[in-house]
């Protein structure tokens, strides 16, 4: 059962459930037999979407059984930026992408910043940006968004709702959110 109060989830830090929903993504999508590292922003909240009728249309034409209480929550979070810290459950390592790392590696003029990633973090699928986590009234629903950019000028990000079965989240339905070639 959920363990984590409404006033919890809604703190301006996420809890430790929204971790765990965002590790079940990251494990569930990010890591395979190739993967020896994930990089995770340091930030929540870099994405920047059209919220919130995007996620109304995408609630409403692909997860049609989320629960409004979730969307609202989401809605709520989304546009709220804090800082990541480690506690995230994968069977990987990780790494938090600091601030001073993305100034540093991707400053102007520097040319070569992505090349610079690859080879820093060899072994990873790319930059993982990571949104707040909405979650329904009862805390067994998920909705939130995921993004990864493996090299320049290729990224995308997706919605995410997630189902909460005996203490583990697995992924329910996925929606683009956007692509960029």
């Amino acid at each position: 059962m959920f363990d984590a109060s409404r006033e919890v989830m809604r703190a301006n830090s996420p809890a430790q459930a929204e971790y765990d929903v965002l590790s079940a993504i990251i494990q569930q999508r990010f890591v395979d037999g190739e993967t020896r590292l994930v990089v995770v922003d340091s930030d929540f909240g870099r994405l920047k979407l059209k919220l919130p009728k995007r996620v109304i249309e995408v609630a409403q034409e692909v997860f049609r059984k989320i629960e409004w209480s979730t969307v609202e929550d989401f809605r709520g979070k989304f546009p709220k930026t804090c800082p990541v810290e480690p506690l995230f459950n994968l069977t990987v390592p990780y790494h938090i992408f600091s601030r001073e790392e993305r100034e540093t590696m991707f400053k102007f003029p520097h040319k070569d910043g992505w090349g610079e990633f690859q080879r820093t973090f060899n072994g990873s699928k790319g930059l993982i940006f990571c949104s707040r986590v909405g979650f329904s009234d009862d805390g067994t629903e998920a909705l939130t968004v995921v993004s990864c950019q493996p090299r320049r000028h290729k990224a995308s990000g997706d919605y995410y709702h997630l189902k909460n079965t005996r203490g583990e989240w697995t992924i329910r339905a996925r929606a683009e959110a956007w692509v960029y070639p």
